[in-house]
């Protein structure tokens, strides 16, 4: 099936709102704080950044990311905090059982145990907002 108009519009928009984020935009669209607010920095800024840091390639830029965070959701899978000293720690929080309510009928309802993934800022990632 085709796409629909409204596909394609949105697709548009998409396209336009991710060259906004790398700065292709035009002069006076918009104060940069409110660019910033609008869009968080994603793996493809945060590789180009890390690449134009050390001289990798975007490629094995977003290739270092990847397996970075493999390894840390294969810690979390088996248990095991992650330490990165000085920016923070991801560790496996237990959440009890709770009572709840359904938000579209108001019911009441059993919220069963489940685990979570937490993280907890370090020294260095704390001081860099003070």
């Amino acid at each position: 099936m085709p796409p629909s108009n409204f596909t394609k519009v949105l697709s548009s928009r998409i396209d336009t709102a991710n060259d906004d984020r790398l700065g292709n935009r035009e002069p006076g669209c918009g104060s940069d704080e409110k660019i910033k607010k609008e869009y968080p920095m994603r793996k493809p800024e945060l590789a180009a950044s890390i690449a134009e840091r050390t001289g990798l390639t975007r490629e094995k830029a977003s290739e270092v990311i990847t397996t970075v965070t493999d390894q840390i959701s294969a810690a979390a899978a088996r248990g095991e905090d992650t330490t990165l000293i000085g920016f923070g720690t991801f560790n496996i929080r237990a959440r009890e059982a709770r009572d709840g309510r359904n938000p579209q009928t108001g019911a009441a309802i059993r919220i069963p145990a489940s685990k979570t993934v937490g993280f907890k800022a370090g020294k260095a990632l704390k001081d860099a907002f003070r």
